[in-house]
């Protein structure tokens, strides 16, 4: 065994309307790490929701407890919030406000409703949160200046929409992402 992913779907109303808020958990063993297998499980078992439950409004309610987890959504996702290049829409704010408090996740300060005592801590070296906080992605920046305390099992809540044209276009954004990485193989090889 090298790891697990848990995937978890809460079907809840709010505001008067049906929602599927997906869940999800992973930990791989360091050398399974980056070949986004937790985020294809995923988006099989969306799909799959999302064939059953064509109607219903989906969406993702995700609490990463490290960078490389938040930089992961945000270069898959199409639209995720917060994030560093978009306003969170009023709606989704309120609805994450929301989801937090259903989830009983308690704020680790009031000024910063999303930053949240997760427990889950990721197990890394000083070198290894020395060279996160040296990445230039804006996304990865945002994360650690949101929650610079993210090794004590804090993480910061998120959302994104799984709606067909949001899959679609975060499908074409992940193929795109694997032609890039073959491309890159090919030219180290």
């Amino acid at each position: 065994m090298v790891g697990y992913c848990a995937h978890h779907i809460l079907e809840l109303v709010w505001e008067a309307r049906a929602y599927g808020v997906f869940r999800a958990e992973a930990g791989l063993l360091e050398a399974y790490r980056g070949s986004a297998t937790t985020f294809r499980f995923g988006g099989w078992e969306t799909l799959r929701y999302k064939v059953l439950h064509p109607q219903r409004t989906t969406l993702l309610f995700a609490t990463p407890v490290h960078p490389s987890s938040y930089h992961m959504l945000c270069r898959h996702y199409w639209r995720c919030y917060p994030h560093p290049t978009r306003r969170t829409p009023d709606r989704w704010h309120r609805f994450l406000l929301h989801l937090v408090k259903a989830a009983g996740l308690d704020p680790v300060n009031p000024d910063e409703p999303f930053v949240l005592r997760v427990g889950w801590i990721r197990r890394e070296t000083d070198a290894d949160r020395t060279a996160w906080r040296k990445i230039p992605h804006a996304d990865v920046q945002y994360f650690l200046a949101r929650n610079p305390d993210y090794g004590l099992g804090h993480g910061l809540a998120m959302i994104a929409a799984l709606t067909v044209a949001h899959l679609t276009m975060t499908l074409f954004k992940y193929a795109w992402h694997l032609v890039q990485l073959q491309k890159s193989r090919r030219s180290l090889a």
